[in-house]
């Protein structure tokens, strides 16, 4: 972070290399220097806040036992859950240069919420998504200070087949 600080520190300095016209400009000498800092952090901001967000989808797992799905049914953005399991999203937030931000509070919400609940952990970094009704919805995450986001879908169909046993019986006259 020092070495990002001093790049954009050194970047804004170049810019405004001119500080001594500016003060001969009637500029004062303090507004100047505020002016280089102030550029040297808007620099440095964008050097270290996120530029998008990362969803990874972890193992689907039933909501009662915790055991893992016979059926890992996930693919790109989309999840797809039974009515009885939940996964575990995780994020990732990337620097412009493609480093891990960390620190940053993210704000998760779901459309739906007969479809699916959200619990979110407290660094705000993973989230639990909890099956509900068989249904579509979309949820997001997102960093509003940095003003990225990032969006997935969750699709929950109904269980797997209950076990159906027909025994043979006595016919009886309707």
């Amino acid at each position: 972070m020092a070495s990002d600080r001093s790049a954009a520190l050194k970047f804004a300095v170049t810019l405004h290399e001119n500080v001594f016209v500016l003060t001969a400009a009637g500029t004062s000498r303090d507004e100047a220097v505020t002016g280089v800092l102030q550029t040297a952090d808007r620099f440095y901001q964008w050097l270290v806040k996120p530029v998008h967000l990362k969803i990874t989808v972890g193992e689907i797992v039933n909501q009662e036992t915790g055991k893992p799905s016979e059926e890992q049914h996930s693919g790109g953005s989309t999840v797809q859950l039974h009515d009885d399991e939940k996964v575990n999203l995780t994020v990732e937030a990337q620097d412009a240069k493609g480093a891990d931000v960390l620190g940053e509070t993210l704000v998760w919400s779901i459309l739906d919420e007969s479809v699916a609940t959200l619990q979110v952990a407290d660094d705000s970094m993973s989230c639990e998504v909890v099956a509900g009704t068989p249904g579509s919805t979309t949820g997001t995450v997102s960093d509003d200070a940095a003003g990225v986001s990032a969006t997935f879908a969750v699709d929950v169909v109904p269980g797997g087949v209950a076990l159906i046993s027909i025994t043979e019986g006595t016919p009886e006259k309707q």
